[in-house]
């Protein structure tokens, strides 16, 4: 429920009335410029919701003018990607604006309109009204066309300004997004041009109180920009002037001039290098400075018409207008040195030559790529200008490249000036100028470098791994060794636990049943008491055995020197030798190997067990022992030609046969079988299979 409360809250905050009503039901839609217009300020101000179709005229610098066929109106978007001269619809409310209504979205103190593009659209057709009629109210957001001649070009904000003169009137044209790399459109100073655009008035008030309007053409693009041709006719109409005459203007007078010639070199919106006919040495180099439109290549023969300047002592033509006469073919590349560039820098400026050097740094940039060159000592920079299509790819430093281009020996007016930290500038047309002659070998200084910064990083992270990783060692191996000795410890309580138990604690129930069993009858049947106490004499002189027996081999220490058949050969021999009669037989079969502790040490025990019993209560006189090594398990197999017994009966607690019952419980402790064959007077065989693929109950 909350967010969905907050979802709510901040609708009702968005589209909430601030002042003109936005979205009101009562109040209809307006679909037509010219009903949006007919609202008086008043009547703008409650919020009339608009939804408009028509040619964005104009767009830029927050001033977007949208036309149909009913009228012009201005509305509130901040879109960089719109552009004029498409077809847009427009959604929005009225607000009021300041010399009338305009549309804006919603929101606190106006948003932005919601503009979708349609598609390409036609120009309309505008109005020609007469320049002292543009401060009318009726000529406000419409497209006209008006004819003036421009008195001065200025750069305003990121676009140009032309003030435009015409039967006393002034009026200012704005075009935005002029190229910061470009020079100003000077050529259109002093000629008679036709503008389109659309008129914008902006009241103000003076210190009188008294409102005052300026009215601004906004013009989308230089495209809306006609030369007349009776000016440009006009231009042409002068003498041209030699290479030679060039020389007989001084400083400060700067005169019109028309000069003639063949194109060396082209750089767009900052002018080309021209290759005058006659004068000194039959011709001359001479740079032109302009943004004029027009398609112009290296070769051209052009007529161009600007003022005359002197810049760095090399003369020069600013502000021109030019035409093509014929195209023609470029002039050769002459191959030279760095260093004899340098040697001649007066000679060389505006020359196309060729030059190899090796590369010190690429820079990237919007509009341009810059190659740091050296060769033996000389230190030039390569630059290509560019529209983000044609790029150089990336290259190596230390490459050895052969550039061809236009050499800029000398420094260069605003905004081409030559940092006098290079000897000269080399000026590419396109990446095909840029040809690779040999690639850097792979180990350079600074890749040797840093292989061995790696490499000495690699190194001290080494050390000090092998430092931290010893120390940990060391820590763990204290910790191990005292985990495992105190498993060790607790494993050895264990067994002794379990010996007494399976032992000693046995037998001393069994002695304490006998001993309550006695008490229970010693008066009325003394037999049969005399027959427990008996038997508990019996059973506690076995279980002095057994924990002497226990006490001394609670390690196994037999086992710790040498393998089972050994170690049980030497624990029995000594039972058979007190029995003088008796004879013992062992026998192996198959490898003997190594077994886990606690298999061998049970094992054992059953060996020995069975040996004492065979002795003991069997009376034997000849014993046969058989330990069989198999690939999987181990089999140990006592047999004996006693006396022998009842099995089934023996299992009892009560039976003079106490040691079965351990031989069954370390049998199930090693997960192995245990089998027991006797009868009377046939003598006793036991056996036990244990599996050596297992993990034992220790």
């Amino acid at each position: 429920m909350k967010p969905c409360a907050l979802f709510i809250l901040a609708v009702f905050l968005l589209y909430a009335p601030t002042g003109r009503c936005e979205g009101k039901p009562n109040l209809p839609t307006l679909t037509s410029v010219r009903q949006v217009n007919e609202l008086s300020q008043s009547e703008a101000a409650q919020g009339y919701p608009v939804r408009l179709r028509g040619v964005l005229t104009f767009h830029d610098w927050e001033l977007s003018f949208l036309q149909d066929a009913t009228g012009a109106l201005y509305f509130r978007n901040a879109d960089p990607g719109l552009r004029a001269g498409t077809e847009v619809e427009l959604e929005g409310f009225t607000v009021q604006g300041r010399t009338g209504p305009i549309v804006t979205g919603p929101g606190i103190n106006g948003g932005q309109a919601i503009i979708r593009v349609v598609g390409q659209a036609h120009w309309p057709q505008p109005i020609k009204p007469a320049f002292a009629s543009l401060d009318e109210v009726i000529y406000d957001a419409q497209w006209v066309s008006v004819s003036g001649k421009v008195a001065s070009v200025t750069r305003a904000h990121d676009g140009v300004m032309l003030d435009l003169t015409s039967d006393g009137v002034s009026v200012q044209a704005a075009i935005p997004r002029w190229p910061q790399n470009w020079v100003l459109p000077g050529y259109l100073r002093g000629l008679q041009i036709t503008v389109r655009g659309v008129v914008s008035r902006k009241t103000a008030k003076s210190g009188d109180d008294t409102e005052t309007s300026k009215t601004v053409l906004c013009v989308p693009s230089m495209d809306m920009v006609e030369v007349s041709p009776q000016s440009v006719n006009k231009l042409f109409q002068r003498p041209q002037s030699s290479f030679f005459d060039l020389f007989q203007f001084s400083t400060w007078e700067k005169p019109l001039v028309r000069i003639h010639g063949q194109v060396r070199f082209v750089r767009p919106g900052l002018g080309f290098f021209v290759l005058m006919e006659g004068g000194i040495n039959k011709g001359g180099i001479v740079w032109v400075q302009t943004s004029a439109p027009g398609k112009l290549v290296a070769g051209d023969w052009v007529d161009a018409v600007g003022w005359f300047d002197v810049f760095d002592g090399r003369q020069l033509i600013t502000d021109a207008f030019f035409r093509v006469e014929k195209p023609g073919k470029p002039s050769p590349y002459l191959s030279l040195k760095a260093g004899d560039v340098k040697a001649n820098p007066v000679g060389n400026h505006g020359v196309p030559i060729t030059v190899v050097g090796k590369l010190v740094e690429q820079q990237k940039s919007v509009s341009e790529e810059s190659l740091l060159m050296e060769d033996q000592g000389v230190t030039f920079l390569a630059r290509l200008q560019h529209d983000g299509m044609a790029q150089l790819p990336v290259l190596e430093r230390g490459m050895k490249l052969r550039l061809a281009g236009i050499c800029v020996a000398k420094r260069m007016p605003f905004p081409e000036n030559l940092p006098a930290t290079f000897a000269f500038q080399l000026w590419l047309s396109s990446p095909a100028d840029v040809q690779i002659l040999e690639r850097p070998p792979w180990w350079t200084v600074e890749r040797i470098s840093i292989l061995c910064s790696v490499i000495l990083v690699l190194g001290l992270l080494a050390v000090g791994w092998a430092a931290l990783l010893r120390r940990q060692v060391a820590r763990q191996s204290i910790v191990i060794g005292s985990q495992m000795e105190k498993q060790a410890i607790a494993q050895e309580r264990a067994r002794i636990a379990r010996e007494l138990h399976d032992s000693l604690g046995q037998e001393l129930v069994g002695i304490a049943l006998q001993l309550d069993s006695a008490a229970l009858r010693l008066h009325e049947t003394p037999q049969q008491a005399e027959q427990a106490l008996n038997m508990a004499r019996t059973m506690i002189r076995h279980s002095q055995a057994e924990t002497k027996r226990s006490v001394a081999d609670l390690r196994a220490g037999e086992l710790e020197i040498t393998d089972l058949p050994t170690a049980l050969n030497e624990l029995v021999q000594p039972l058979v030798a007190t029995a003088r009669s008796t004879q013992l037989h062992l026998e192996v079969e198959g490898t003997p190997r190594r077994l886990q502790g606690v298999v061998e040490h049970h094992l054992l025990r059953i060996g020995q067990e069975a040996v004492a019993n065979a002795v003991r209560h069997g009376h034997a006189q000849k014993i046969d022992v058989r330990i069989s090594y198999r690939e999987n398990e181990v089999v140990i197999e006592v047999k004996d030609n006693g006396v022998g017994f009842d099995a089934s009966e023996a299992m009892a607690v009560a039976s003079s046969h106490f040691g079965l019952l351990g031989l069954r419980e370390r049998a199930n402790k090693l997960q192995g079988r245990l089998k027991i064959d006797s009868k009377l007077g046939a003598g006793t065989v036991v056996s036990v299979v244990v599996p050596v693929n297992t993990n034992p109950v220790t």
